[in-house]
């Protein structure tokens, strides 16, 4: 017994026992504390032993139960009066049968005194029945009464000190039972007590007391004055016994602590339930709440690797529709449908290595099937350059190409380093992209993104971006499509618009009726053709010149004689039978122009001598008939133009003279020079008919004079036109040498603007006031004497170079026609005699 020492070691846990749920069990522990302070110093051994198993028999969570009774505190006259001192002891007591004697546990009356601490040497008596047919004295386990055991110090000094109501327990902390239960439990301590005093302990000074070690003194209780006897107690097995954690703590059975539940998780039913990919714990792991930079670094990880996937899918290796083929120096422009997106200087950083292009389903077997790939430099931003190299020569001999289908691509590698998004190469951007989108997939997974997620996430992406690659290029494609077709069509309906034009020019109604018909297939409406009728018809009315043929033809020249009764009336003559009368011609008819009747002469003729204007004749209504057919023939014969085939805009047929005569709308207008800068600028050549050399008419009419000055001042070419006798004339002049120059020079420039007339007032004050406002005479008048100076030494060189190569000292190198050139214009002239030729020169 001197051997014994404390055999509880408690455990390190850092938990609270959960005891409520052992209500009941404390209850038969509270039970029993009190039957024994009812009882007093009549209960016997073998009563406590049957009360110890009773207490194990009312619940299956009750381990073990003890009776510890204070040091020498046991009554030692039961029954038998038996005493401490008594002959019979050794024999052992009998139990309440009488049946047998309790040898097999040590009774009180057999044990020695132990020590409590050093110096005091008591007996100790505990009963102590427990699970596993344990019956024992729990005092030959252990010195119970250690001031350092909890489960009956700390219950016994709050009794005594009187701050634990009557028959309340303590639950202690769990330990681990050596020697008696040898399992680790908790115990739930209940004080007793009896009447009389209990043997008093004496306390040592300086002894440790960690629960107190108060002296025995009388406790005030409902039940009367009471001295504290021991304690009742009932262990509960520890793996029964669940423990009370902070909020979101969970205790571990392995470590014996309680802990929060791991991030990522919540606390729920005793078990940490994982959250949401999306979700996060909350700080104490009660829930999960909405993880914000999932979802941020998701949408960050979906659009850049969308918004990569997507670019480069629906900018590499598209489909470029070509829209034209056109000749450019060097080879041939593909013109795209859309823009290329590649930077005019793409094609220009390594002449060693110029990339190549490929041509598909063109229709043209030199574009589609070349020897050799073709090689291109960039043009424009939506046109490529063909070069013409020596195995793709025969793609530049080819016509340019305007009805035209298919597409071409360039090669994945070079559009990779030349296709552009914001002047920066697209292979940049899928760096920047996929870069920025594997971070945020870094920055994902480190906010809960699972790897099931991330796949789901990655596949979604491919599909998404796959689904809306091939959207964006069909809808591109589409539009190239529909490009192609709308300019086919739109050539198509050129085509259609110039065939109709043409039947109006013919006055064919079987054409007329097949491009009507035509245009209502393309989509055309009636309303449309009617609106097209009129414009055409307006258009041709405007720009329709009179043939040579016809001024030549005999009809004309009857129809004058007839009508003026002349055998060579002047114009002014034919304006008065022609326009006015009892016949007037084309009178009653609805002019193309404003719908009105009275039309222009050239509308009257037929459509052969009536066609687009090819040259402006400026002339004036003075001439006579055969002043202007001799002047033209000699012409059509130095030109070798055909007389069918050469239109003039000439004033006296294509302008509507009713307009101007009946209603004095005059030949002018208020923008005078705009409208004589545009016809000339339109037709592009101007015939000049100089009636004479000598003191000519034409340089003494204010609308001849301003015609040549809008004709020098646009860089029109004119010719000079001059009648045979008139020109024969002048090269006799020229051949008296150089008095007969001077008075041909004299003669010419003898003229004054600002003293020419016109027929009609009005219309001369308008052209002076214009020239008045603008240049001025004297500029207009330096202007044309410049000109017919030109003029001038350029029939005396042409002269002198055909009578050097009639004597063969000069051999001309171009072709032989009777007119000249001058550093400002074109001129004629007559030559000397039938077998004088006169060559034309590029001076």
């Amino acid at each position: 017994a001197a051997d014994r020492k404390l055999a509880v070691t408690y455990l390190d846990i850092e938990a609270t026992p959960d005891m409520s749920v052992f209500h009941d069990e404390a209850q038969v522990a509270r039970g029993m504390a009190s039957f024994l302070s009812i009882l007093g110093e009549e209960a016997e051994p073998w009563q406590l032993v049957e009360l110890l198993q009773s207490n194990l028999m009312q619940s299956e969570a009750i381990f073990g139960s003890a009776i510890a009774f204070e040091p020498d505190s046991y009554p030692w006259n039961g029954s038998m009066g038996v005493s401490p001192q008594h002959s019979g002891l050794p024999l052992g007591v009998p139990s309440s049968e009488n049946s047998s004697f309790w040898l097999n546990m040590t009774q009180p009356w057999t044990l020695p005194r132990q020590e409590v601490w050093p110096g005091e040497r008591r007996v100790l008596y505990c009963p102590y029945i427990a699970r596993g047919d344990i019956l024992m004295d729990l005092a030959d386990a252990y010195n119970y009464f250690d001031p350092n055991t909890e489960w009956y110090h700390a219950t016994r000094s709050r009794f005594i000190a009187g701050s634990m109501d009557y028959l309340v327990g303590l639950w202690g902390s769990p330990y681990f039972d050596e020697g008696a239960g040898n399992i680790e439990m908790v115990t739930y301590s209940v004080p007793f007590s009896r009447k009389t005093p209990v043997p008093v302990v004496h306390v040592p000074p300086g002894l440790e007391k960690p629960y107190g070690l108060p002296e025995q003194r009388i406790v005030h209780t409902p039940m009367g004055d009471r001295y504290f006897w021991g304690i009742a107690t009932v262990d509960i097995d520890l793996t029964r016994i669940k423990f009370r954690c902070g909020v979101g703590e969970i205790f571990s059975e392995e470590s014996k602590r309680c802990k929060l539940c791991p991030f990522g998780t919540r606390l729920r039913s005793s078990i940490c339930e994982p959250c949401q990919d999306f979700e996060q714990s909350s700080s104490d792991r009660t829930e999960c709440v909405l993880n914000y930079y999932y979802p941020l670094y998701g949408f960050a990880f979906h659009l850049w690797t969308a918004a990569s996937m997507i670019a480069a899918g629906f900018r590499l290796q598209r489909r470029f529709y070509i829209m034209q083929v056109t000749h450019e120096r060097g080879g041939l422009v593909l013109h795209f449908c859309n823009k290329h997106s590649l930077h005019m200087s793409s094609t220009k950083k390594s002449k060693a290595n110029v990339p190549t292009i490929t041509v598909y389903h063109s229709g043209y077997r030199v574009l589609d099937q070349p020897a050799k790939p073709f090689r291109f430099t960039v043009s424009g931003d939506s046109q490529v350059l063909l070069l013409c190299e020596e195995e793709t020569i025969e793609m530049c001999n080819i016509e340019e190409m305007c009805k035209i289908e298919g597409f071409a691509r360039f090669p994945l590698g070079w559009e990779l380093r030349h296709i552009t998004l914001c002047r920066a190469p697209i292979f940049l951007w899928l760096i920047l992209g996929m870069g920025i989108a594997l971070a945020a997939l870094v920055f994902w997974a480190l906010n809960g993104l699972t790897s099931a997620t991330a796949l789901l996430s990655v596949a979604g992406d491919l599909a998404l971006s796959l689904c809306v690659i091939l959207a964006l290029r069909k809808l591109r494609a589409n539009a190239g499509l529909r490009k192609q077709k709308r300019r086919r069509e739109l050539l198509d309906e050129k085509d259609l618009i110039r065939m109709f034009s043409e039947a109006c020019w013919e006055a064919n109604q079987q054409l007329e009726h097949e491009a009507r018909v035509a245009l209502l297939h393309v989509g055309w409406t009636e309303e449309d053709l009617d609106e097209l009728t009129y414009r055409t018809l307006k258009c041709q009315s405007q720009e329709a010149g009179v043939s040579v043929a016809y001024l030549l033809s005999d009809p004309f020249l009857n129809l004058a004689r007839v009508r003026s009764k002349e055998t060579n009336p002047s114009f002014y003559a034919l304006k008065d039978v022609f326009f006015f009368g009892e016949d007037p011609i084309g009178k009653n008819i609805p002019c193309p122009r404003d719908g009105r009747l009275g039309c222009a002469l050239v509308d009257t003729l037929p459509r052969h001598h009536r066609r687009q204007c090819t040259h402006y004749l400026s002339w004036t209504w003075k001439y006579p008939v055969a002043t202007v057919t001799d002047a033209l023939e000699f012409w059509l014969e130095e030109t070798h133009a055909e007389p069918q085939s050469v239109f003039l805009y000439m004033c006296f047929f294509v302008n509507n003279q009713y307009r101007i005569l009946y209603e004095c709308d005059g030949a002018g207008s208020d923008n005078l020079e705009d409208v004589f800068e545009g016809t000339l600028k339109r037709i592009g050549q101007m015939v000049a008919i100089l009636d004479d050399w000598h003191s000519p008419v034409y340089l003494t009419r204010i609308w001849t004079i301003f015609e040549q000055f809008t004709a020098i001042k646009c860089d029109v070419q004119v010719t000079i036109a001059l009648p045979s006798q008139r020109s024969d004339a002048l090269i006799s002049q020229i051949r008296t040498g150089e008095d007969g120059i001077l008075e041909v020079l004299q003669s010419l420039c003898a003229f004054e603007s600002a003293h020419a007339t016109a027929f009609c007032v009005q219309d001369e004050r308008k052209v002076k006031s214009l020239i008045e406002s603008t240049t001025g005479f004297e500029e207009v008048d330096f202007q044309i004497k410049t000109f017919m100076l030109d003029w001038v030494g350029n029939m005396v060189q042409e002269y002198m170079k055909s009578v050097m190569s009639r004597y063969g000292h000069f051999s001309p190198r171009s072709m032989t026609v009777r007119s000249v050139r001058s550093s400002r214009s074109r001129s004629s002239r007559r030559a000397e005699a039938p077998e004088i030729v006169l060559q034309e020169m590029s001076l």
